[in-house]
């Protein structure tokens, strides 16, 4: 089982960083893109102010091609940022040209397209092995000039300026994908903590389960195997019929206590509150339990110094005073007492069940709640309990938003039960 939540908590923590991976290499790109345009724009923007620039300064005196009366076209805008410019006649022809320009060959497609049809293009072009970024527009006749303007700028720090934020994102996504994968291995490991630890306690409540079924069905088939093995007198079928049913009953109490623990831990063990005085409880339950205690010589009687109401279900609270007066009956010699007193303040009910037994070691105080603990010997199967009982009267205390404890009685135990008072 540790092996395959080991499994169930790498496969959680797999799922979790590759969806991260996914999701977070999607929203890398479209970021990187995203970039990549407004760099490209801002470019665009660049190249298209220069041409405007140009277009309003460039002159043509029969041929002879000025900008602004001066004879030299410009390479580089009024922000100091350097451009190369070709200028085409209608023909096709470079006419004038400033800066690093691209090969016209390569712009030969581009400029007869624009020529013919007045749009404004924008692209990439790469020309002896250097990409450019270009835009293209027609010079309109009223210039003096119908023509072709190039304008271009080299892409070169563009390029290497997406190159380094492509790094950066890298680097960042990967050391997020990291980080996500140590967190989701953590808190899978958290979450899955709690089924190991149910797991855990499953099994061992299957095991001692197991055990403690298999003593009462060894003992009833032993003792029909002994019965048929040959014929019996009627007081001997009798005496065989009776250990079974004793076997049977105690098979029965621990199927019910085994059934009522099972639904607490699938929390659909849920009281039916109601207003409950605890001390007519109490006096009832001693007073159904005084006959057992007369048969084995212990004196059982109530000692209830408070009315007390609380918010609680009577059927649950019954069986908890039930298994609690059952337990100490059981374990109190003749001639001993078992005391149930009821009191507290305002704030809680405290109800005690005093006997005068053996009493609890202290070493196994802490644990004698726990399903299928017994206190000791004196307190082993052989008197009729299979370590379920204190278990349940946690629960249905616990259910109650109460405590339950065991303390020395000097001599003896005391088992205390702890409940709020009803508002």
């Amino acid at each position: 089982m540790n092996d395959l939540l080991r499994a169930t908590r790498l496969r959680l923590t797999a799922f979790v960083t590759a969806l991260f991976l996914v999701v977070g290499a999607a929203a890398t790109v479209g970021l990187w893109l995203l970039f990549s345009h407004i760099e490209y724009s801002s470019i665009d923007a660049t190249l298209a102010s220069e041409a405007q620039v140009i277009v309003s300064g460039v002159q043509d005196s029969n041929g002879h091609i000025s900008f602004d009366g001066s004879d030299a076209l410009p390479t580089q805008t009024s922000e100091g940022l350097g451009v190369s410019l070709l200028l085409f006649d209608e023909h096709g022809n470079v006419v004038a040209r400033s800066g690093a320009t691209p090969n016209p060959a390569s712009l030969t497609s581009l400029v007869s397209n624009v020529a013919r049809t007045g749009s404004v293009v924008n692209a990439t072009v790469s020309s002896d092995g250097t990409a450019q970024r270009v835009m293209v527009e027609r010079v309109p006749a009223s210039t003096g000039l119908a023509g072709v303007l190039v304008v271009s700028r080299p892409e070169r720090e563009t390029q290497q300026t997406l190159f380094a934020f492509a790094v950066i994102l890298a680097g960042v996504m990967a050391g997020l994908t990291m980080m996500v994968g140590v967190l989701a291995f953590v808190l899978a490991g958290r979450a899955l903590r709690p089924v190991g630890k149910m797991t855990a306690a499953l099994q061992q409540f299957t095991a001692d389960a197991a055990h403690e079924l298999r003593a009462p069905l060894a003992l009833m088939r032993a003792e029909l195997e002994v019965s048929l093995s040959r014929a019996r007198t009627p007081d001997e079928y009798r005496a065989s019929q009776h250990v079974a049913l004793t076997e049977a009953e105690h098979l029965s109490v621990l199927a019910d206590e085994l059934l009522t623990l099972a639904q607490a831990d699938a929390g659909a063990l849920q009281p039916s509150l109601q207003s409950l005085d605890l001390g007519d409880l109490v006096e009832e339950t001693v007073e159904r339990w005084q006959p057992l205690g007369n048969a084995g010589a212990v004196t059982v009687a109530a000692d209830v110094r408070r009315e007390a109401r609380v918010q609680a279900d009577p059927v649950l609270m019954r069986r908890l005073l039930d298994n609690l007066l059952d337990n100490a009956i059981r374990h109190t010699p003749a001639g001993g007492s078992v005391t149930v007193s009821l009191a507290g303040d305002s704030a809680a009910v405290v109800l005690e069940v005093a006997d005068t037994g053996p009493g609890v070691p202290s070493g196994l105080q802490a644990t004698l709640f726990d399903r299928f603990t017994r206190g000791d010997a004196a307190r082993g199967r052989d008197t009729g309990g299979a370590g379920l009982g204190l278990a349940l009267c946690r629960v249905i205390a616990e259910l109650h938003g109460g405590t339950i404890s065991v303390m020395d009685g000097n001599p003896g135990a005391v088992f205390r039960v702890v409940l709020p008072v009803s508002s």
